[in-house]
């Protein structure tokens, strides 16, 4: 059970940390 919250919990920060990267590229002059 606190295995699937922390897997939810992981999911959700890396999918944020996509979309920032996503929407500000740091090494990414495009």
């Amino acid at each position: 059970m606190i295995s699937a919250m922390r897997w939810a919990m992981r999911g959700t920060i890396a999918a944020v940390a996509q979309r920032y990267a996503g929407r500000r590229p740091a090494r990414d002059p495009r």
